[in-house]
């Protein structure tokens, strides 16, 4: 069975930081933590942000994994979120994805002073996808290559969906459980798969990691009005409106053939296009006949060698640039 956490004899070899910061909007603190193995020359520091109604501890095996190849790896609980649950489920009562984006740059500016040698890495998976797109665009000097996994397109009907969210954000206020929307969600993503078995059926093919999902411990509900916020930040990065605003660096996107939140490919597929055609140099993967978590996949030692072959090819020419600017 796949396992999220690390074991006592992982962090016996590995350097182990945990600490807390207060949150950008002022309301409660962030959880934030660091796992680097001090015996291995670094590499680069990657920095993970997770998706929607997740955290940071699903990501711990493979922490240690990075970290064994030499990567110092930074991670966060996005408010709402994990050890980040001041108000579960909500970003905060306005402009949340805003004040998100200037927690991930807490913590992006906080490792980069502890280890200003060392390139970095941005990664978000899903809605922390997202937001590393929105991030990019605002912060574009605190990175040094970006990899984006179960990324989506720009939809149209997101206008739709953004004015009946708004209308119930009024009518109820934004901290009303999103019950609804949640079923409606987990019905849309699960349509195609026969026998789910459970809501998070669409996230993966594999069992296990389906039924963690709803095992967790520190999973959180979405409140409406964090619905209403990641529908502004996903409409904040529109087309070539956002990819021309990108900086010119190395990009990695990824993601499963039948992952619903990207289309069944063709969400991350026009993102690649939008980067492509704007002369930015990205390469774009998919896996045929997966899901929405590539990562815990049941090919993930395929889908993380690609990851580390992009990263072995991309970090020397990075280097290079980096120390040529110094």
């Amino acid at each position: 069975m796949l396992s999220f956490f690390l074991t006592d004899s992982c962090s016996l070899i590995m350097e182990r930081r945990e600490w807390y910061t207060p949150s950008a909007n002022g309301d409660g603190k962030i959880y934030n933590c660091l796992y680097r193995n001090e015996k291995i020359t670094q590499k680069a520091v990657m920095i993970i942000v997770h998706g929607m109604q997740s955290h940071s501890g699903r990501y711990l095996s493979w922490a240690y994994e990075l970290s064994n190849l030499g990567y110092t790896v930074a991670m966060l609980d996005l408010q709402g979120h994990g050890k980040s649950q001041n108000h579960s489920g909500s970003f905060g009562e306005k402009n949340g994805w805003m004040y998100m984006l200037h927690d991930i740059r807490r913590l992006i500016l906080k490792v980069k002073k502890w280890f200003p040698e060392l390139p970095v890495v941005l990664f978000g998976h899903s809605m922390g996808s997202f937001l590393v797109r929105s991030y990019i665009t605002r912060f574009p000097a605190d990175i040094d290559a970006l990899i984006l996994s179960g990324t989506a397109r720009f939809n149209y009907s997101l206008y739709s969906a953004y004015g009946i969210v708004k209308a119930d954000v009024k009518l109820h206020g934004g901290m009303y459980p999103a019950t609804r929307y949640e079923q409606i969600m987990c019905n849309l993503f699960n349509r195609d798969i026969i026998d789910p078995v459970n809501d998070a059926a669409w996230c993966c093919t594999v069992r296990e990691v389906c039924e963690q999902h709803s095992a967790d411990p520190l999973a959180t509900k979405f409140t409406i009005g964090a619905y209403y916020e990641m529908i502004k930040g996903l409409i904040s990065v529109r087309e070539d409106k956002w990819a021309v605003n990108v900086p010119i660096i190395p990009i990695y996107i990824f993601c499963g053939g039948a992952d619903p939140v990207g289309e069944y490919g063709k969400g991350p597929a026009e993102v690649y296009a939008w980067l492509h055609a704007t002369g930015h140099d990205v390469e774009f993967r998919i896996y045929p006949k997966k899901r929405h978590e590539m990562i815990w996949e049941s090919n993930q030692e395929e889908v993380r060698a690609n990851i580390y072959n992009w990263l072995n090819k991309k970090l020397p020419q990075i280097k290079r640039l980096k120390d040529s600017l110094h």
